[in-house]
């Protein structure tokens, strides 16, 4: 029983000792862990603080070379230039964009700033193609020949009311003021008509109108490498 009992304690003992071991291990180990998280941490806020230094010198020097603008110190073409630079580093920045993608991206700015004639006009045909589409919609022909009429018919019953008109003088201004309106509509949807088709014919006979911009814009994307 002696010796049973001693190789007990002794083993409890062992057992003991190393579930200490065990635990200051673990200590150790959380320990180098909280360093690490610790680290990680420094150097993500550096980082952080490194992008926000940079953004907001590049915030400043957008600001001085758009105030350079506004004085007239930079010239409209040199300007397109640096917005179309702009861009394609804002592009680049993006994860996932192809490079046809980035492209695209720098050829719509590019139409924006600076429009072909070809593509000045053609938004100005879709432009008014959209605005005879409004004038011609059934819709808003029933609404606004409504709106004239009961304006009319007001003005009308009032003149009669107050006597101011007779009649026979109200009913016939009633009809000029129906009639103006509906000759009004008219008048606008043969104008815009006659409008792209003179922006059409344009188009057509000169095809230079397709070239590139005006100027810096247009020469900056041919020198743009976007892979």
């Amino acid at each position: 029983n002696a010796a049973v009992r001693e190789i007990r304690e002794t083993t409890e003992g062992q057992a003991a000792e190393l579930k200490e071991q065990i635990a200051t291990q673990d200590s150790l180990t959380k320990s180098e862990n909280l360093k690490l998280q610790l680290k990680e941490k420094q150097i993500s806020a550096q980082q952080d603080l490194n992008r926000l230094t940079k953004e907001q010198s590049k915030t400043f020097e957008e600001q001085f070379t758009d105030r350079q603008r506004q004085l007239g110190l930079i010239s409209r073409d040199d300007f397109n230039k640096i917005l179309l630079e702009r861009e394609e580093s804002r592009l680049r920045g993006i994860q996932g964009l192809s490079p046809e993608q980035r492209e695209r991206g720098l050829e719509q700015l590019r139409q924006e700033i600076d429009p072909t004639p070809f593509e000045i006009v053609t938004k100005k045909v879709t432009e008014l193609k959209d605005q005879l589409e409004d004038l011609t919609n059934i819709g808003n022909i029933v609404a606004n020949s409504a709106n004239a009429i009961g304006d009319a018919f007001s003005q009308s019953f009032t003149d009669i009311i107050t006597g101011s008109k007779s009649t026979k003088e109200a009913l016939s201004d009633f009809f000029k003021s129906v009639g103006s309106f509906f000759l009004d509509l008219a008048k606008q949807v043969i104008a815009k008509l006659i409008q792209i088709a003179i922006l059409n014919a344009v188009t057509g006979l000169l095809p230079g109108l397709r070239g590139g911009g005006s100027g810096g814009a247009g020469t900056f994307l041919q020198g743009v490498n976007t892979d």
